[in-house]
């Protein structure tokens, strides 16, 4: 079993899609996923050229948005980082694919890395 531990960044951009977009049923929309990842099975595609410093991996899965009945590919972005070792997944961050595009998720994941002092790099 796998500890999933949602990032202060996620738990915000969860709030922000309730409040701000009435994605009312984005909790039950992600369930599946933070199921699946709690039993160990890491989901999605690893995200090539990002690095953040220790033993684990960032992957990027997605998840259907059920508030706009648009499916997985114009649905939600979720990043997570595994770390095996230890057990754990962090859940970093999570975006709507229609609202954001392209690498800015990803860029926007190094600030928050360099805010809690963890470097990352992207190749």
């Amino acid at each position: 079993m796998y500890a999933v531990i949602p990032t202060e960044q996620f738990e915000k951009d969860v709030k922000y899609y309730i409040k701000k977009k009435g994605f009312t049923h984005i909790g039950t929309d992600i369930k599946a996923i933070t199921d699946e990842l709690e039993k160990g099975n890491l989901i999605g595609a690893e995200i090539p050229g990002l690095r953040i410093p220790t033993d684990g991996h960032t992957f990027k899965v997605r998840s259907a948005n059920t508030d706009t009945k648009a499916g997985q590919s114009n649905g939600y972005r979720i990043i997570y980082y595994a770390v095996r070792d230890d057990a754990e997944v962090y859940l970093l961050t999570i975006y709507y694919k229609r609202m954001i595009a392209g690498y800015q998720p990803i860029r926007r994941l190094c600030i928050v890395c360099r805010l809690e002092k963890k470097s990352c790099s992207i190749r």
